[in-house]
């Protein structure tokens, strides 16, 4: 009797060492299947949390003599093992995670039997770093693609992944979108003023905007100010003495200048409308006794282009001059009068410098020849 029951259990592959009292007999049944592991149930975000603490639960495993406990532990490793004690009775445990990162939950269970499960292994990610973009700042206020790019600066708080895209004001449109760029700590951001085919987009008013996706499901949208791609530039010739200001082909102006003198020449290079000033009063970098010094004075309209430690170069009205053009900067003497060159600004007729004024833009090129 006894060993059919036992090929009875090893045919039905029961797993428990139950003993039975039949009538005139005792019954061992001999249990060899293990005891399967709990479920843990399924977390939101893919298992990562934006907080340094949260509630797991799981399902019991099914056993013949019911589960007396659980047993878990949360490490760093995926092999890790909870200690064959019962910790619990529960089917859920409250987990305080000590610092951000990659943590691993193991749960064990252990049935009235005295058999443990193997355990069940969940990973989880903890980041509870706010995302935070910020600081942006603009290279110009406007610039022209032919000579230049437009740079977007700015801060993120953590690493994450950024997408651009650059927006038209005048459709409320993407026009340019950039590829998303994994960043951390600071961002630049490029824009050379063409759309997503290649095609050098029409002058107007454009602006950035920004999407950050940390991965934790924090998301942030940005825009930057509003900036202006134009197709305006300056050309002063130093030879002819001359400037013109012009939109793409088409010519605004053209009027006789005067530059720097031989002491102090007018530099060479491509420039850009760094300030606008109406009026403007000057006073002299150099010392009284220099011969470079002057008097103070005042600009009606005035155009910076240039700067360094010491002073700023400006495209600007002269009250005093009356000669202006070619040669009209050549005469050695004392820079700045009537008839001598300048201090390295360029003079322009008032009539012509009321016209420019409104026009150039912050971020215009100022291209110098010689």
């Amino acid at each position: 009797m006894r060993t059919v029951i036992s090929s009875l259990a090893v045919a039905f592959g029961l797993t428990l060492l139950t003993l039975l009292a039949l009538p005139g007999c005792a019954l061992v049944m001999l249990h060899t299947q293990p005891l399967n592991p709990p479920a843990v149930r399924e977390l939101p975000q893919n298992g990562v949390l934006t907080v340094n603490s949260t509630m797991l639960s799981w399902s019991a495993p099914s056993s013949a003599t019911g589960i007396a406990g659980y047993a878990y532990a949360l490490d760093h490793s995926p092999t890790g093992q909870p200690p064959q004690e019962v910790m619990t009775a529960d089917t859920s445990a409250q987990l305080q995670f000590p610092a951000d990162g990659d943590w691993f939950f193991h749960v064990a269970a252990l049935d009235r039997s005295g058999r443990w499960s193997s355990p069940a292994t969940t990973e989880l990610h903890v980041d509870t770093t706010p995302l935070n973009l910020g600081q942006l700042a603009l290279s110009a206020a406007a610039f022209n693609p032919s000579t230049d790019s437009i740079t977007l600066s700015g801060t993120i708080s953590k690493p994450a992944q950024l997408t651009a895209s650059i927006v038209s004001a005048a459709s409320n449109s993407t026009v340019r979108a950039f590829t998303s760029v994994p960043v951390g700590g600071q961002i630049q951001v490029r824009w050379d003023g063409r759309g997503d085919r290649g095609d050098l987009l029409q002058p107007g008013d454009y602006r950035f905007q920004l999407h950050a996706d940390d991965g934790a499901g924090r998301k942030q949208d940005v825009s930057s100010q509003l900036f202006t791609l134009t197709d305006k530039y300056i050309v002063v010739s130093l030879s002819r003495q001359t400037l013109t200001a012009y939109a793409g082909s088409s010519v605004l102006l053209r009027t006789p200048v005067t530059t720097g003198g031989p002491e102090l020449p007018t530099p060479t290079g491509t420039f850009h409308i760094l300030d606008k000033s109406s009026p403007l009063n000057v006073y002299s970098p150099w010392p009284k006794g220099s011969p470079y010094w002057f008097a103070d004075t005042s600009y009606q309209y005035a155009l910076e282009f240039f700067e360094n430690s010491q002073y700023g170069l400006y495209i600007h009205d002269a009250s005093w001059r009356t000669e202006y053009g070619p040669g009209s900067n050549v005469v050695d003497g004392t820079p700045g009068l009537d008839d001598t060159g300048t201090h390295g600004c360029i003079n322009v007729p008032l009539d012509a410098q009321k016209e420019l004024y409104p026009w150039a833009l912050v971020g215009v090129p100022v291209i110098v020849q010689a």
